[in-house]
Parts: C-alpha cells; sequence; structure tokens
C-alpha cells in the first residue's frame, strides 16, 4: 500500500502530458516513451501506449536514459514531468501524458497537445451529488496559489449545483491544524485537491482520522485515500490514460490534436459513507 501511495502521489505532484508535430517518414513508425521514473502508473501508460499502437515500434525510453535524444524516434512521449522538461528540446511530433496543471509549465508550447492529469471540477462536485446527497457546505482545502484558477472553477460548478463552496488557503501544517476544527463545525465535506501540502502520507493520515472522528465526508484524488478514511476518491486509470495518449499519437501524427484530460473515475467507501449518513440523518 505504502509504494502504490508514493506512487501515486508523486506522480500528481510531478506530472505531465503533450504532443508536437513534424513531418514523418513513412518507413519508420517508431515511438520513443521517455519515462520520469519508475513508478507503476508511468509504466501502466507506457504499456497502454504500446499495447494500442501494435502497428509501430514503440521503445520505453527509462528515466536514466531520457537526456539522450540521438537513438530516439522521429514520434516522442514524454510521460511526466521531468520527461516534459527534457523532451520539449527534442525534434519531432511530440505528444506529452501524465502532466498536472500543465498550464502552469511554458514547456507546454512546443508540444502539438496532451494528455493531463488534472481531474475536472466538476467531477468533485459529481462524486458528493451522486454519492453524499446529504452535503450542502463544502471546503476546499489548498496551499498554493497559483491553483486559485481551478479552485474556483470547482466552487462555480459546486454552486451551480447548489452546494456552498468554501475555499480555505492553509501556510503551513499549523495553520491546516488549526482550521480543520473551523471546517468540521461548519461543513458537511472537504475536497482534498493535489496540493504540495497534501503531499505526505501522515499529514493526509492526519485529516482523515479527523474527518472520521467528526464523520465527515472526504473527496479525495487517488486510491489510497479510500483505504485511510476518505469516503469518495476520483481514481485514475493509468493504462486507459495510456490508451488516450495513443489515439492522440495517431491524431498528432494527422496534425490535428487537442489537450485531454486523463482517464478517471469515481470510487467510494460504500460502508464508510452509509455511516456518516446514518450520523447525517440522526
Amino acid at each position: 500500500m505504502k509504494s502504490y501511495f508514493a506512487d501515486s502521489i508523486k506522480v500528481f505532484i510531478i506530472s505531465a502530458i503533450i504532443i508536437i508535430t513534424t513531418n514523418i517518414s513513412a518507413e519508420r513508425k517508431c515511438i520513443s516513451v521517455f519515462l520520469s521514473a519508475n513508478l507503476r502508473p508511468y509504466w501502466e501508460v507506457a504499456y497502454g501506449i504500446r499495447d494500442s499502437l501494435k502497428e509501430f515500434e514503440v521503445k520505453i525510453i527509462e528515466p536514466e536514459y531520457i537526456n539522450d535524444e540521438t537513438e530516439s524516434c522521429p514520434i516522442k512521449v514524454a510521460v511526466g514531468l521531468k520527461a516534459l522538461k527534457t523532451v520539449s528540446s527534442f525534434k519531432g511530433i511530440k505528444v506529452f501524458s501524465l502532466i498536472l496543471y500543465p498550464w502552469m509549465f511554458k514547456e507546454t508550447e512546443n508540444f502539438q497537445c496532451g494528455v493531463y492529469l488534472e481531474i475536472p471540477p466538476d467531477m468533485y462536485i459529481e462524486a458528493l451529488k451522486k454519492e453524499a446527497s446529504w452535503v450542502r457546505d463544502v471546503a476546499i482545502l489548498y496551499s498554493n496559489s497559483t491553483l486559485e484558477r481551478y479552485i474556483s472553477d470547482i466552487k462555480n460548478k459546486g454552486e451551480e449545483m447548489g452546494l456552498f463552496i468554501r475555499k480555505i488557503k492553509v501556510n503551513s501544517l499549523e495553520s491546516l491544524k488549526k482550521k480543520l476544527n473551523n471546517i468540521w463545525m461548519e461543513c458537511d465535506a472537504l475536497i482534498l485537491i493535489p496540493d504540495p501540502i497534501f503531499s505526505t502520507e501522515a499529514v493526509i493520515k492526519m485529516i482523515a482520522r479527523s474527518a472520521l472522528k467528526h464523520k465527515k465526508v472526504i473527496v479525495g484524488y487517488n486510491r489510497f485515500f479510500l483505504d485511510i478514511g476518505a469516503a469518495i476518491s476520483i481514481v485514475t486509470d493509468y493504462k486507459l490514460t495510456g490508451v488516450e495518449t495513443a489515439k492522440m499519437v495517431k491524431d498528432a501524427i494527422k496534425g490535428k490534436c487537442t489537450w485531454k484530460t486523463a482517464v478517471h473515475k469515481i470510487e467510494i467507501n460504500k460502508k464508510l459513507l452509509e455511516k456518516i449518513s446514518c450520523h447525517e440523518s440522526e
């Protein structure tokens, strides 16, 4: 469990997805897939690409070799942020995958298109409305000011659906602990988004224990959250995200591709939701 947590969190904190075009020789149908790190999610994306592009020779480039462009193929896929930054300067058709908040990185301008890891704002709201219909007042915790636009999108989507959304910025672990007590007094649920302050297992477990104590709903952003006390989580299907990236490669070759989100799905802890629901109805 611990290694899966580490892999998933690292992917969310250092993620990537992109594509850019150039003319390609019809004879050499070759694709290089550059991995940012030896983490399971990156490999699952690479396998999804490979299995979907059987008509191509797909070379998976491990992290220690990503700086070498000399043996790479005319078509390049950067999986993760480190690969994005490295492959950005390479020549050829370029597509990115698993980039979190790609609008933060100027390197994406050198790619034709890509698959980004960012969870669609309306998916958090959909999860709450579908799985926890009693929720009315929701908090979103964050520490990074560059996420203001994304959080505002979640807030706007929530308010369109009849939820009151509170944006709560925290600057340190101490301020987080202090604000949690107020959150539980005022809110029915807490949304956690990928943010540096939530990048450690200890912090996430602390928040989850506090939510369980107060019988409140947490919406997390990978399967680990369900294991440690979140009632709802948005989970990325990395293999299917690789399949979607492969489709983008084909579009990039034709000179027509756009950014799109990774493949996400809503998963729940049914027993915990039922327990919280019973408490709310008392």
